[in-house]
C-alpha cells in the first residue's frame, strides 16, 4: 500500500456504498413498505368505539388542542405518511427519511392518546374509561409505524 491509496477504513461512505453490492429488492424493505400500507390504512379504521370515529372524522389540530372543526383531517395525514413511507422503502439511501416518517406516526399517536387522556380525566373518567372508549386505530397506526421504520439502514453493514 503506497501513502497516497486510502485504506478501506477510510474510505467515504457514500464511495462504500457505491461500491457494494447492489440487491434487487431485499425483504426488509418490503416489510418497511408494508408498514407504510399499515399506516395508510390507519386512517379509516375506527379511532373511538362509541361512536364510532375514524381518523378522517378526526381533526389534525385537534390532538394538539386546536379547536378549528373544519381542519386537516388526522386519516388524511396518516395516508399521506404512509404513500410515502411505502414509496420511500423502495430507496435505501432514504431510509432515514422513511423512518423518521415512523417516528412522526409515533408521535401523532401519542399526541393523540395523550389528547383523549387529559380530556378524559378533566371529564371525571378514569384510565379503564379511556381504554374502553379507544378503537382499532392507534394500534393499526403504531403497528405500521413500527414496520415503517424496519429495513435497511441505507447503507451496507460491515464494510
Amino acid at each position: 500500500m503506497t501513502a497516497t491509496e486510502p485504506t478501506q477504513q477510510f474510505r467515504p461512505v457514500a464511495e462504500q456504498a457505491a461500491s457494494a453490492p447492489a440487491t434487487a429488492f431485499p425483504a426488509v424493505r418490503i416489510v418497511a413498505m408494508a408498514g407504510g400500507a399499515v399506516v395508510a390504512v390507519a386512517g379509516p379504521v375506527p379511532w373511538l368505539r362509541t361512536p364510532s370515529v375514524s381518523g378522517f372524522d378526526v381533526p389534525f389540530l385537534a390532538i394538539f388542542g386546536s379547536s378549528a372543526a373544519d381542519a386537516l383531517r388526522l386519516g388524511l395525514v396518516l395516508l399521506v405518511i404512509g404513500v410515502l413511507g411505502a414509496g420511500l422503502s423502495a430507496a435505501a439511501p432514504l431510509a432515514p427519511v422513511r423512518r423518521s416518517f415512523g417516528s412522526l406516526v409515533f408521535l401523532i399517536v401519542g399526541t393523540f392518546a395523550t389528547r383523549l387522556v387529559v380530556d378524559a380525566f378533566d371529564a371525571g373518567a378514569d384510565l379503564g374509561d379511556v381504554l374502553s372508549v379507544v378503537g382499532l386505530g392507534p394500534y393499526v397506526a403504531l403497528a405500521g409505524a413500527v414496520l415503517l421504520m424496519f429495513g435497511p439502514a441505507g447503507r451496507a453493514r460491515g464494510r
